[in-house]
């Protein structure tokens, strides 16, 4: 809890602590206080109340007056009545009447409550929206994650090559003496049947084709398409282009 808090006398007062402590939880704080962020989301529309006011409900010492507690009621989003039945009846019960609340307005949620929808078929909306739940990962959940998507997309490679390519198309690379290039490979190639296969840009495709580096996810579709392991398209890569040249896509020891 945000502030000093003693156990109240009456079951009101406890329900206005917990009303109280659930909103806190709930704000953006950004470089202010706890107590700061509350007391600005009460009194966004009218003055609500104190601080000093706010701390001695926090403490059990004191209660909404009747002529603020309309106002409370409007800071929440709620009709005046729902608020006195909760706060002097309980009705309904404190957590059936938390979860029934209004949503925090958005410029004052916690990033912690995201409430939005992602399209699932716009490639670009799914990428935007991991990029933001990353922020909010740990190191060691991020790491996680991380190891979680190499190994679905590995699997998702592996998938794509049994499904698409048979033993005899696939090409066999280490054990050669002369190594091939990257474009020298894709020479002989259908490059639109392979952009379409594994979702890489014909133009972009058509560039590594002539010589340009590929980055980490492209060598990654490149294996899944052409039937090459990761490893070693990616050793053709360091061979061509020198270690860790376009490596800024893609994890330390990415394929590892």
């Amino acid at each position: 809890m945000p502030w000093p808090f003693v156990d109240p006398k009456e079951p009101k007062q406890e329900r206005l602590c917990e009303l109280l402590n659930y909103l806190s939880d709930r704000l953006h704080l950004g470089d202010r206080t706890a107590e700061a962020a509350l007391l600005d989301y009460l009194n966004r529309f009218d003055e609500v109340t104190s601080a000093s006011s706010l701390r001695r409900w926090f403490r059990g010492q004191q209660f909404p007056w009747p002529s603020r507690r309309p106002l409370l009621a409007q800071a929440i989003g709620l009709d005046p009545t729902e608020l006195e039945q909760f706060l002097l009846h309980g009705i309904p019960q404190t957590q059936e009447f938390l979860e029934s609340l209004p949503p925090i307005d958005p410029e004052f949620r916690a990033s912690n409550e995201w409430d939005t929808s992602i399209k699932l078929d716009s490639q670009a909306a799914v990428s935007s929206a991991m990029r933001e739940l990353s922020h909010h990962l740990s190191l060691e959940n991020l790491v996680d994650l991380i190891d979680e998507l190499r190994a679905q997309a590995r699997s998702r490679v592996e998938q794509l090559q049994a499904q698409t390519l048979g033993p005899s198309a696939r090409t066999t690379i280490l054990g050669q003496q002369d190594w091939p290039t990257i474009s020298q490979v894709l020479g002989d190639k259908n490059l639109a049947e392979i952009s379409q296969l594994v979702d890489l840009p014909l133009p972009r495709l058509e560039a590594i084709a002539q010589g340009e580096e590929p980055a980490c996810t492209e060598v990654t579709l490149l294996a899944a398409a052409l039937g090459i392991q990761v490893q070693q398209l990616e050793t053709m890569r360091e061979k061509e282009f020198g270690s860790k040249s376009n490596h800024s896509d893609c994890p330390e020891n990415c394929h590892s």
